[in-house]
């Protein structure tokens, strides 16, 4: 009666421990395809934002303005001066 019940504890513990293995196995499985997936959707998702925010702001920037003096001469009166000279 004792070697039954000693076979039977330790029939009931190996299944036990095949289950807890089996489910434990089944989780990594099944979960590291999607982990993976959703770290490229995250990265995807990142690179996207991170873009359309770029472009936000290079087209909505108050402080990007243009040389209001870009094309004028340093010195204007040079030029008159050569013009109006009689004596040139």
């Amino acid at each position: 009666m004792k070697i039954n019940l000693t076979w039977a504890l330790l029939v009931v513990a190996v299944v036990i421990a095949v289950g807890v293995g089996a489910y434990i196995y089944g989780t990594k499985q099944s979960s590291t395809p999607t982990l993976q997936a959703e770290v490229i959707q995250q990265n995807q998702l990142t690179d996207a934002t991170q873009k359309a925010l770029q472009e936000a702001t290079e087209a909505n920037n108050p402080f990007k303005v243009t040389n209001p003096l870009e094309g004028v001469q340093v010195n204007p009166f040079k030029k008159a001066k050569d013009q109006l000279n009689p004596f040139k």
